[in-house]
C-alpha cells in the first residue's frame, strides 16, 4: 500500500492547525514553509 504523504505533511498539519502556528522556527518566513491554510484575521471592529 503505497502512502500519498510524507512526514513532512504531518508537521505542516500539526503546525496549521495549531492557534500560535507554533513550529520552533524564529522567523515568520521560515514558518511559511509548514503553513498550508490561509489565515484568518478577527475584524478590529
Amino acid at each position: 500500500m503505497k502512502r500519498n504523504w510524507n512526514f513532512h505533511d504531518l508537521k505542516a498539519k500539526g503546525i496549521t492547525d495549531h492557534e500560535e502556528l507554533i513550529s520552533g522556527h524564529k522567523t515568520l518566513s521560515a514558518k511559511q514553509v509548514y503553513i498550508r491554510k490561509t489565515m484568518i484575521v478577527k475584524g478590529t471592529r
